[in-house]
């Protein structure tokens, strides 16, 4: 089941998403007009004052275009693109490809158990992968035929996959990926394209490029859609990320900024304002890191009320996609290249 709220607002749909987000990530402002972007950046350069000199962004030697990052067991970093899956065994500085990857297999997506099961979601019909051996063998399990653009992990290691198109809709396996089950029906919608799976507790939060955002409770047995997030009013179309941080609390990355919630998604406050963000990840410590348009990175030691500036802006580096390592150091991905900044 899923129901709607009457009062969301107006959704962008998914070409306009798109088309929106580049022009942003050129210009490295949110698509508000040029006084209210003013305006944001005023209050946001008021609310998290710089606090000295900011990391930079260096080239590495990794692939363009990755789709996700994974810190695996071992410390070792997984970079997933459509050109195959890649190791990093330096922090993230050189990378390796993995050999003889499974026929059909166009990585979209990385998650990994708490017991060592790593997931990957593929392109193309792909459906989803798995490897038992952190990354370094994959084979198929299941949902032939499904463009899985997420998969996720919960707190019971339910793998989830959350497939796109007009037969998407989310997936969830009791059993290592051995079998799925449908805990959201098709849309049938063409614009229906997953862009991220996060969990809380046992509720599972989704997001989709036409600014849609949705809620399962007990592990996606009851859907609804995240109506509160749409009626905050600092809320700016479009969202796209919902993280869920190990101390509680909600993040909700939008062009306005990140809105955080500390009550399951019942109600929002703003906890950033000013920069439109575009990634909100966390760290193995409950740090979380969240990149922006424009390429400054901000980092939360307090489960996401507060933020600070820890990387310089690099204009023009739209990001494919965004990590951080187990030393700190932070991964971004672009059409030009990969990146990489030492915080500590």
């Amino acid at each position: 089941m899923h129901a709607r709220t009457s009062a969301r607002r107006a959704l962008l749909p998914a070409a306009v998403a798109l088309v929106s987000l580049a022009a942003c990530a050129r210009e490295a402002t949110a698509p508000a007009g040029a006084a209210a972007l003013a305006g944001a950046a005023a209050l946001a350069a008021t609310a998290t004052p710089t606090p000295g000199p900011l990391a930079v962004w260096l080239p590495t030697q990794g692939p363009a275009f990755v789709n996700a990052f994974l810190t695996v067991g071992d410390g070792d970093v997984l970079a997933a693109s459509e050109a195959g899956v890649f190791r990093s065994t330096d922090d993230g500085r050189g990378w390796t490809a993995v050999a003889a990857l499974p026929e059909g297999m166009a990585p979209s997506s990385l998650a990994g158990a708490p017991s060592g099961t790593l997931y990957a979601g593929s392109y193309n019909g792909g459906g989803v992968f798995r490897s038992l051996d952190g990354g370094a063998h994959w084979e198929h399990a299941g949902l032939a035929g499904a463009d899985v653009r997420a998969v996720g992990v919960d707190g019971q290691e339910r793998a989830y996959a959350g497939a796109s198109g007009w037969e998407g809709g989310v997936y969830r396996s009791d059993d290592v990926g051995a079998a799925w089950t449908q805990v959201l029906p098709p849309l049938n919608r063409r614009d229906f394209i997953v862009t991220g799976l996060s969990f809380w507790k046992s509720d599972v939060y989704l997001t989709t490029h036409a600014d849609d955002a949705w809620y399962g409770v007990n592990g996606g047995e009851l859907w609804s859609f995240l109506g509160s997030l749409y009626e905050s009013p600092e809320y700016l179309a479009p969202a796209l990320q919902i993280t869920a941080l190990t101390g509680g609390s909600l993040l909700a990355g939008h062009a306005g900024g990140i809105l955080r919630s500390v009550d399951g998604g019942a109600s929002w406050k703003p906890a950033l304002t000013g920069p439109g963000t575009q990634w909100i990840v966390a760290d193995a410590q409950g740090g979380a890191y969240a990149y922006t348009w424009g390429g400054t990175v901000y980092r939360s030691t307090d489960d996401g009320a507060t933020w600070t500036p820890v990387v310089r802006a690099r204009h023009g580096l739209y990001a494919t996609a965004f990590g951080v390592t187990p030393s700190g150091a932070v991964l971004v991905t672009t059409p030009e290249g990969m990146y990489r900044a030492a915080l500590r």
